[in-house]
């Protein structure tokens, strides 16, 4: 063999090894060692012809070198291929983790824009209370209001306002004001049961209410007006939906606050601090009120006059601090012995008048000797001096006894004088 078909066996077998080394270390299909037996089989079989030893080492070298560069290109293309199907797996992840966060904000969108709705109709729910609540400072008509309010946006069986104080360690219902939504309009035992070991209740500061749920009762405490403890008591409401109609609460206390304020100074403004019964300015106005009434109805009403007798004596007597006592205490007397639609009045000094719509003369007489003998067998005690006080009282009816208001009070004082001097 020449040196020329050595060196190109030798340089043919470095290349079958390369392209042998190359296939395992590429991981490229054993079809090209296949490939490469066949065609050295092939050269031989050209030998075989009579090709000479150089020309069937360089047809190896030619076969072998492009087998040699085919699996390099192949190699290639497939760490290509392998790097490209990396990075678009690693896309496909950075997609999916995009979709999450997507799906993520979306929901956390969609529930800020519920909130933001749910905050939205709570407010328009206020600013439409609060609207309808300005036009009145009416009490009832407020609650009514509020309570209206809360039952087209959730379902109870009753709600009730009630005014609770404490006296000597005794819980005492003053008042009680009740939107129904069931027949029943009394609280239930288990109901007052729970408000009077409740009360009285400290409110925080910063709060304006405070909320307890006992069964199917949800109760709402306000703070004291005026050492009166309002609660309100939601009979059958869900708490999710008590929840959601909370935000009506503080401006109801707010409205319910201002129009207790305003009855008070009206109160103040028409009575006298003194005695708790009604200034003669105002009493003269419902006198003419329920004149212009009885014309227009054909009705009856009746006025008493009384004053108290030997009054002067008992102020030199025993200081004006001990008659002021006696007013105040009969003050208290004639508001508790008089109905809720008569009007007492401290006309002036220890003289006090009092109208009583729809009572003729009979009826006044009545209720003169009953506030008569109140007050006679009442004890006025104070600083330990104990004294007995009597009054004369005199009476006059419309139609019966005069037709205008200054006739009225005429008859009435001159026969509570005719009375004094008998």
């Amino acid at each position: 063999m020449d040196n020329i078909t050595v060196i190109d066996s030798v340089f043919l077998s470095c290349l079958i090894a390369v392209a042998a080394g190359s296939a395992v270390a590429r991981k490229v299909s054993y079809w090209v060692l296949a490939l490469s037996t066949a065609l050295i089989s092939a050269a031989w079989l050209f030998a075989s012809s009579g090709w000479s030893a150089g020309a069937i080492s360089h047809v190896w070298v030619i076969y072998i070198a492009a087998i040699w560069f085919a699996t390099i290109c192949v190699s290639c293309m497939n760490s290509h291929f392998q790097e490209e199907k990396y990075n678009l797996s690693q896309t496909l992840l950075r997609l999916k983790s995009a979709k999450q966060r997507y799906s993520d904000h979306l929901s956390w969108l969609s529930a800020q824009v519920q909130l933001l709705q749910q905050g939205h109709t709570s407010q328009l729910l206020v600013t439409d209370m609060l609207r309808s609540m300005s036009r009145t400072l009416a009490f009832a008509d407020i609650f009514g209001i509020f309570a209206k309010t809360i039952r087209n946006n959730a379902h109870f069986e009753s709600c009730r306002l009630v005014f609770v104080a404490v006296k000597s360690g005794a819980v005492e219902f003053l008042q009680r004001s009740v939107y129904p939504v069931s027949n029943s309009h009394e609280l239930t035992d288990e109901v007052t049961a729970i408000i009077r070991a409740r009360i009285p209740v400290t409110v925080p500061e910063n709060s304006m209410y405070v909320v307890d749920q006992t069964g199917e009762n949800i109760v709402v405490y306000f703070p004291l007006m005026d050492d009166v403890h309002p609660v309100l008591i939601y009979n059958k409401m869900d708490r999710n939906l008590f929840d959601e109609i909370q935000p009506l609460i503080a401006p109801f206390y707010l409205e319910m606050r201002k129009s207790y304020l305003f009855e008070m100074v009206r109160e103040l403004s028409l009575k006298d601090a003194l005695t708790g019964c009604y200034l003669r300015r105002y009493f003269m106005r419902c006198l003419e009120d329920e004149l212009y009434r009885s014309k227009k109805k054909s009705g009856n009403f009746s006025v008493i006059m009384f004053d108290i007798d030997n009054f002067k004596h008992i102020n030199d007597t025993y200081g004006h601090l001990y008659g002021d006592f006696i007013l105040s205490q009969i003050g208290s007397i004639i508001r508790k012995t008089l109905r809720k639609n008569d009007v007492p009045s401290r006309y002036g000094g220890e003289e006090f008048v009092l109208l009583l719509p729809q009572t003729g003369h009979a009826g006044a007489l009545r209720m003169s000797a009953r506030l008569r003998d109140s007050i006679n067998t009442h004890r006025f005690e104070l600083s330990g001096v104990v004294l007995s006080v009597s009054v004369s009282a005199g009476v006059a009816a419309y139609p019966d006894d005069a037709q205008t208001v200054e006739s009225l009070i005429d008859v009435a004082d001159s026969r509570m004088y005719r009375a004094k001097k008998t």
